[in-house]
């Protein structure tokens, strides 16, 4: 990186060095994350520099190195790496800094003495006191981030670089909603706890504190309030004031460090002044030193009674010793516990953004470390346990056990871990947990929630104290807080804004997608059909990066939209099954991520029966698909499904009775497979259950049993949801079991009026909530053609009725199986009208 007096050429320029621009390039320096640094020659101001090459960045990546390039050059001090030029160059990014002739404090600790060490110390110290008053945070000091080189007197100089996790006190953070980023041996509590509001000077404090017991020992702190000012024999010995100075800086309260990095900077100073530093321990001398300076003072007049004192408080002190020594091992297990999982974190989100591939082995491992937070929670105090129930909160999110994330994570609200980005993975937690609950309760009772649940109100109120007047803009936390709330519209707003300032923020990317499906879901149930076609589009979109990714969370977003608009694009007779067979190709592809995923194979098997279904309307033969999808549950889906696959499980083999019922075979098998696992659906465009009993009741018709036991169940148990305010989808299924048991008493000398009268009712409903449904008007047409066998007198009243409405059904399109029915029902009539 570069001093200044040096401007002479470089040895190794030369004619058939490559030229890029400005810049002659030299020799290779080293190879960083996101690029290779090499020497180079500035040709417009003839000087060395260091150019930091990045090609092929990800955008993630790009963000980060932007906002590096942009916190580092607000920054102008003799000890700090200056950033001379940011440029493109032929699409690769290239920054262009000072070149230090030297290595980094963590290789060169040992050349340098006590006193050059405590001189280098002082100087960053003051350096990073300049970043502070720009309302600047580091947040990573360490012994490799700082630059050593000679001056030409021999004078050690330091350099502080490495500006990619700066944080500006006055602008959001970018950051991952619940990374916890840093080196995890030089973060203060706060930082790895992730708690925003508290990162400020002192942090960098910290961390400075820990640079310098790196560079006296060899080895970094082993945690705070003091404790590593502790030294084993191995250790080179330190010098008292500075290890009050250590144990200072190492404070666990942020308020009980140096006030700023200049106070350090001048107690360095007055060390190696030789003057008192105005630091004492941090807590004094404590009670134990309180109390024996109060018998040593009685000692003086009391001599015979001071020795048989002092073997008491030796004895007292030594038992405290040892419980410090246990709270100290304890503490540092489960500081441990929490980086761990803050890493775990970490790593994950970054395998995620790489191309597919099988994540098992991943989740293997967090499951493994999972269990090793479950052990040590047992073993530790509370004080302690506290903190790897923060650790276990994490881990249990990541491996997608969500009600025990929350409750954990909870646990660790309580006792402290709070914040914005702790309420954000709670409520990523809860949000997680209340889908699984809310499908699950919609399965067993068809009815959907009409609030949000008790986990989500609670993990809303804690969002709330954390999003209020004065704190950060979070983008994210308000989208959170929305979602929880079903405020789909806000929540979309909010994660849009997120992911334009933080791209790489999939979980924006994920409420983004899954707010839209939400409101496309709202859309279908007031009958906007092109409203729910592009909200289903928008949220595709939303989550399109998922193809390209390892994002399970993202894929399932993706599908589920996808879903949603292919059964939308079905119902309207328009599902084109090229595009069908692209998402099906996609849904294998998203399936190698984790193939045990009960998410990845929902979305695997509804594009099957998607397409299956598609087939029976077009008269086509779905076997092929409908064995494949049957096959996958025998051999991939585990007991105990879960609802979704439930429901897959009851729509491929009703589908499967449904074929075999065409042509002519036995529909019983397939029939009670799908009864075995039946479940309400209006989670899914329709609830199918009801178009399950209206066949079963068909079928038992077709055979001359009384279908009207079958239709029981869908008449009486959601009876009471068309008197809320029930979906169109929904009336316009139950008008077809009111014609079943209508057709039934009519043909077997019954009083079929009420049945017909129920049917016409539904129907008309239905058309008058969406006028742009085929199968409405077919309905309505095939009441009347039951209405004119009840009373053949009015034949000439509800014949053309019933013939207008099949024209009204065939005008909108696609009309499904009430469509074909109603046109053989009228061709009937006509082979048997009167001559």
């Amino acid at each position: 990186m570069f001093n200044e007096s040096r401007q002479n050429q470089p040895a190794w320029l030369n004619a058939q060095c490559p030229r890029e621009g400005r810049y002659v390039v030299g020799p290779l320096l080293g190879r960083g994350g996101m690029g290779n640094v090499h020497e180079a020659w500035d040709v417009i101001l003839c000087r060395t520099v260091a150019l930091k090459v990045l090609k092929d960045i990800e955008p993630p990546a790009l963000i980060r190195f932007m906002h590096e390039a942009q916190i580092h050059a607000r920054v102008v001090h003799p000890n700090i790496c200056r950033i001379y030029d940011v440029d493109n160059h032929e699409g690769a990014l290239r920054v262009a800094m000072q070149l230090v002739h030297g290595d980094n404090l963590e290789h060169s600790r040992r050349d340098l003495s006590l006193m050059e060490l405590v001189t280098v110390m002082a100087l960053v110290a003051q350096a990073v006191h300049v970043v502070h008053r720009l309302n600047l945070v580091h947040r990573d000091l360490k012994p490799s981030n700082i630059l050593l080189e000679r001056s030409a007197d021999g004078v050690w100089v330091p350099y502080v670089c490495d500006f990619g996790l700066a944080m500006a006190l006055d602008e959001p953070a970018l950051t991952f909603s619940h990374g916890i980023l840093g080196t995890p041996a030089y973060m203060a509590p706060e930082q790895f706890r992730g708690d925003r509001e508290r990162i400020g000077a002192a942090t960098d404090v910290y961390a400075l504190g820990g640079t310098l017991h790196f560079a006296l020992t060899g080895r970094p702190p082993s945690g705070p309030t003091g404790s590593s000012s502790a030294h084993t024999p191995a250790d080179p010995p330190i010098p008292r004031d500075l290890r009050t100075i250590i144990a200072r800086c190492l404070q666990e309260d942020p308020e009980l460090r140096y006030p700023t990095a200049n106070a350090l900077a001048e107690d360095l100073w007055r060390f190696r002044a030789g003057d008192p530093i105005r630091a004492s321990h941090p807590r004094g001398i404590g009670r134990a030193g309180r109390m024996g300076r109060k018998v040593l003072g009685q000692a003086r007049s009391f001599l015979p009674a001071a020795g048989a004192a002092l073997l008491v408080l030796a004895a007292w002190l030594a038992y405290q010793g040892h419980l410090r020594t246990v709270a100290r091992q304890q503490m540092t297990m489960a500081q441990q516990a929490v980086l761990e999982a803050a890493a775990a974190a970490a790593n994950l989100g970054r395998e995620r953004m790489l191309p597919a591939h099988d994540l098992r082995p991943t989740y293997a491992r967090l499951r493994s470390q999972l269990e090793r937070e479950q052990s040590l929670a047992a073993i530790l105090d509370p004080p302690w346990q506290d903190q790897v129930r923060y650790a276990l909160g994490v881990t249990a999110y990541l491996t997608g056990d969500f009600p025990d994330a929350q409750a954990e994570l909870e646990r660790a609200w309580t006792a402290g871990f709070q914040g914005p980005e702790a309420a954000c993975l709670l409520a990523e937690a809860a949000i997680a947990g209340a889908a699984r609950s809310e499908q699950a309760a919609q399965f067993d009772t068809g009815l959907e929630a009409a609030g949000p649940g008790t986990a989500a109100v609670r993990a809303g109120a804690l969002l709330g104290p954390n999003l209020g007047p004065g704190r950060p803009a979070d983008e994210y936390g308000s989208a959170l807080a929305a979602f929880l709330a079903k405020d789909y519209l806000r929540a979309a707003s909010a994660s849009r804004a997120c992911r334009a300032a933080a791209p790489w923020n999939a979980g924006a990317a994920v409420l983004e997608s899954a707010s839209l499906a939400a409101l496309a879901r709202q859309d279908l149930r007031s009958a906007n059909l092109a409203g729910a076609r592009s909200r289903f589009g928008e949220a595709m979109a939303a989550a399109r990066g998922a193809l390209a990714q390892s994002d399970q969370a993202l894929c399932h977003a993706y599908f589920q939209a996808a879903r949603g608009l292919a059964a939308l694009d079905r119902e309207r007779g328009s599902l084109a099954l090229p595009w069908l067979g692209e998402l099906q190709t996609a849904s294998d592809r998203a399936l190698l991520l984790d193939p045990e995923d009960p998410a990845l194979q929902d979305d695997w098997l509804g594009f099957r029966w998607l397409r299956a279904m598609r087939l029976l309307d077009l008269g086509q033969d779905p076997q092929a698909d409908l064995d494949d999808a049957r096959m996958f549950l025998d051999t991939r889906a585990r007991e105990p499904l879960t609802p979704a696959l439930r429901a897959d499980r009851m729509l491929v083999y009703w589908l499967a009775a449904r074929r075999d019922f065409g042509r002519g075979s036995d529909p019983g098998p397939a029939l009670t497979q799908a009864l075995k696992s039946a479940g309400h659906t209006p989670f899914l465009f329709r609830d199918y259950l009801v178009e399950v009993h209206n066949f079963q009741a068909r079928v038992d018709a077709s055979r001359g049993v009384d279908p009207r036991p079958a239709l029981a169940p869908a008449l009486e148990q959601l009876a009471p949801r068309l008197e809320k305010g029930a979906p169109w989808s929904l009336r316009e299924s139950l008008a077809g079991s009111w014609l079943i048991r209508g057709e039934w008493e009519t043909t077997h000398g019954l009083d079929g009026n009420a049945s017909i009268l129920n049917a016409l009712i539904l129907a008309e409903t239905a058309r008058q909530q969406n006028p742009a449904s085929a199968s409405a008007y077919a309905l309505e047409g095939l009441a009347q053609v039951l209405e004119l066998q009840a009373a053949p007198g009015r034949r000439r009243e509800l014949l053309p009725m019933a013939r207008e409405r099949l024209r009204l059904s065939q005008e909108r399109g696609f009309g499904g199986m009430d469509q074909i029915l109603l046109k053989q029902a009228l061709l009937r009539q006509e082979k048997n009208a009167p001559s």
